[in-house]
């Protein structure tokens, strides 16, 4: 609530009382303002206050102002704007206000991003981090700039810096799979820098601009053989249980916890049932989709896999199940696999099978048929299929 208090000083030990001012409080400013023509008329300087009050309120529901300030054909997005807007006293504040606004740097923008964000509870724990990670890495590649001199000559030198980037194992230059995920972190920082009016356009969305191509770099294709060698290497066989439910079903390394509250899962979890005589599980897809349910189908010859995996004394961590798969992928002779190709396999024996894409694309969860259609171009996948046609 904001704070009504009357100027004063002393003369020749007098007390000599001026203007009224106010103390307001709204996201990243604490303001003190005084009011003019208020020394001798209080109820004016009270109106004043319920005028901030109530910008206040709205400042504290919505910490990113929805609306733009329009104000000599410029536009200002700022509660502090918005305040002396309401009080009239636009002109007093405008200029120093107008150059705060334009050094918007990058480091600025992810943490207003972040902030708004999780004042919204859009964000979990795990994503703060990833946006975390981003920051550094785009800071580090581009330098702390302000976010509206980012531009397509930037973009280029950003990519081609994540292609000469030194990694901690001594390899030269990020996977396609990490600049795309790093690239997909800025272009969200963009868009949000738009829909809040601190820049006019994103252009990363441009389409004379590069993306890093991803569609098939990265999804090997492990065969039931390949599989079944790897699982025999799991160091418990609890792991492989993890494992066969993950390849039998499509489900993402953290849609395995079968309740929300499993530490590590980030609240993402699945229920299975039995319906028209197969095991049928329900995929609960969290917060940011609406909460959403999507399903796959568990083959009744991996139920009892299913049954040692949420039956087990503890539950095993997302990073544990991961690390280890990869250990014994290693150890079969497997160097590029990892725990994610468990989830291509699945939709690319759909497919051997005869399923069709529109099938797998269900069962797989994606948004569009497209997004399936890319299994299809897994190098690993098509000569397998050239194997089985051969032979």
């Amino acid at each position: 609530m904001a704070t009504l208090k009357q100027n004063s000083t002393y003369r020749n030990g007098k007390r000599i009382f001026g203007n009224y001012r106010l103390l307001v409080s709204l996201p990243n400013d604490k303001l003190n303002i005084t009011l003019p023509n208020t020394k001798a008329d209080k109820s004016t300087a009270i109106d004043y206050q319920n005028i901030a009050n109530g910008v206040e309120a709205k400042a504290k529901r919505k910490p990113n102002l929805p609306t733009a300030v329009i104000h000599k054909n410029k536009q200002y997005k700022c509660w502090k704007v918005y305040l002396y807007q309401e009080l009239d006293m636009l002109d007093k504040i405008i200029e120093p206000v107008k150059k705060q606004i334009i050094k918007y740097t990058f480091d600025l923008a992810y943490d207003e991003m972040i902030r708004y964000k999780k004042n919204t509870k859009q964000l979990r724990p795990r994503a703060i981090e990833n946006i975390e990670r981003n920051k550094s890495i785009i800071i580090e590649l581009v330098g702390n700039i302000e976010v509206k001199d980012f531009n397509a000559t930037t973009y280029v030198k950003l990519l081609e810096n994540m292609d000469k980037k030194v990694l901690r194992n001594g390899k030269v230059g990020y996977s396609d799979t990490t600049k795309n995920i790093q690239v997909r972190g800025l272009r969200s920082l963009l868009n949000w820098c738009v829909k809040m009016g601190y820049i006019k356009r994103n252009c990363i969305m441009s389409d004379d601009i590069p993306a890093p191509d991803t569609s098939c770099q990265d999804k090997t294709y492990i065969s039931k053989s390949a599989f079944d060698t790897i699982c025999s290497l799991a160091l418990q066989s609890i792991y492989a249980s993890y494992w066969k439910v993950a390849y039998a079903t499509g489900l993402r390394l953290r849609e395995l916890a079968n309740a929300p509250d499993i530490p590590g899962y980030q609240g993402l979890w699945h229920t299975i049932s039995r319906k028209d005589d197969m095991w049928v599980i329900t995929v609960e897809q969290g917060k940011n989709k609406g909460k959403q349910k999507a399903i796959t189908i568990l083959p009744d010859e991996y139920y009892a896999d299913y049954q040692a995996m949420v039956n087990h004394h503890k539950w095993y961590s997302p990073d544990c199940i991961s690390k280890n798969f990869t250990k014994a992928s290693r150890l079969a002779g497997f160097d590029k696999i990892t725990f994610r190709n468990t989830r291509n396999s699945f939709a690319g024996n759909l497919l051997q099978s005869g399923y069709s894409t529109f099938v797998v694309s269900k069962l797989m969860r994606h948004s569009s048929i497209g997004m399936t259609d890319k299994y299809l171009k897994d190098r690993d996948y098509q000569w397998n299929i050239i194997k089985k046609e051969l032979s």
